[in-house]
Order: C-alpha cells, then structure tokens, then sequence
C-alpha cells in the first residue's frame, strides 16, 4: 500500500533531497518520488509500505537544507504512520470431542482459533463436508460451530477455512487454509443370513450352520440376540 507524504516548509528549501528524510522502524517500507509542487513551499514524496507490522516515523533530520540566506534547517517534526501488511492465520480447527461420530451422537462443537481480531469471519466462510454447521458463535479471534453429522455415512467428514475468507482490522486478508478431519459412522450395521445346505430338509435333532454375515464388523453380538420364531 502506498500514501503521499507532504512536506511544508516556512521557506523556499534549497539542497532538500530524499536522503534528508528519515524513516525509523521502516520494516522494509520506502518513500521514494520526492517532487516539487507549484508551490516552493510544499514537496511531495510516495510512501510504500513494507511486508510487516509497525509503526514507521517519518522526519526531516537537522541540518540537511538551508534557506536562500544560508541558513540550516532544524529538525523537523515527526510523522508516525501505523504499518500492517502482515495477514492473519488460522491458530487451529479443534473439536470438543475425540470419538467418532455415530447414530446416537452425531454432533459436536467445533473451535476456530484465529490470530488476529477479525469482525468478519462468518459462517459462510466455513466449508462442512459430510455434515452440516450450525450454532455459529464468537467475536475476535475465537469462534465456534455446531457440527451434525450426515445420515447414512461411513466416511470421514472434513471441516475447513479456505484463503481469502476473512480479513483483520487493517484490511489484510488470511492466505492461508486449514481443514479438520472428522471421523463418521452413521450408517446402520446390517446382518443377512444364510444355511450352509439351503435345500435341505431337516428332521428332528438334525443340525445346520447357520451364518451369518455383516455389512461391518459387529460389536457385542451374542447368541441371545438371536430370535427364533415357530421354534
């Protein structure tokens, strides 16, 4: 970003350069195109910003002009201009839990943690896949989520930032992304089953195998989840 700086003198300067001009906690900014103006009295100069965060003071040092007399110029006073080129970041994406989300709980609370105030980070700069945001809240630099898992899913869900959503006080906006993976099952376990001789006929106390076969892994199947009918 560039601003003009003016310079007013009380006398036509004569020997006034751009080496006169000093720049404190320049941080990389410059100023550069210093040029007269129709009037003798007022110069102008172009000041770049630099990549950083700063506040730069500008001024005239001492004895750099003088005036058509001969006379030295005193030091000028000095302008201070409030530098910030330096975009936010995205601190972390964390959830309150650490399970995967199922049938019974299919929600959680998700942090975002940024490193600078931000007034417009709203829930639309926010990308949910496999679920759904809501309960947006926050101010500053620390906002949560509600995330709801969608039904009928077996695959993990993702909850990220992309660039360019967000902005700081000076106008900056984030470069950078960050996703959090979030692990899913909302999918029902299914059981099929089947006889080992399916055409045969049984006589009493004759034995068969039954199998049975799952869509997942079962967990705490037993003998007595079993039922039988006209037994």
């Amino acid at each position: 970003a560039t601003d003009t700086i003016t310079f007013t003198f009380t006398e036509a300067p004569i020997g006034f350069e751009l080496g006169d001009i000093s720049l404190t906690n320049a941080s990389g900014s410059t100023i550069t195109n210093l040029t007269p103006t129709n009037s003798i009295l007022v110069y102008n100069a172009t000041f770049t910003a630099g990549a950083n965060s700063s506040v730069v003071d500008i001024k005239v040092l001492a004895n750099q002009f003088s005036d058509a007399a001969g006379n030295m110029n005193i030091l000028s006073n000095t302008l201070s201009i409030d530098v910030d080129t330096v975009p936010p970041t995205i601190v972390s994406i964390t959830r309150a839990g650490s399970s995967t989300l199922n049938i019974t709980n299919n929600t959680d609370i998700i942090t975002f943690t940024l490193d600078e105030n931000t007034s417009d980070f709203v829930l639309g700069d926010i990308t949910a896949v496999g679920g759904t945001l809501s309960n947006f809240a926050g101010s500053g630099k620390v906002y949560t989520a509600t995330f709801t898992a969608d039904a009928n899913r077996s695959t993990d869900g993702t909850v990220s930032i992309a660039a360019g959503v967000f902005s700081d006080a000076a106008g900056n906006f984030n470069i950078d992304t960050k996703s959090l993976t979030i692990p899913i099952d909302t999918l029902s376990p299914t059981v099929s089953l089947s006889r080992a001789t399916p055409s045969a006929i049984l006589k009493q106390n004759a034995t068969e195998t039954i199998i049975f076969t799952f869509t997942e892994v079962p967990v705490g199947f037993t003998i007595a989840n079993i039922s039988l009918t006209n037994a």
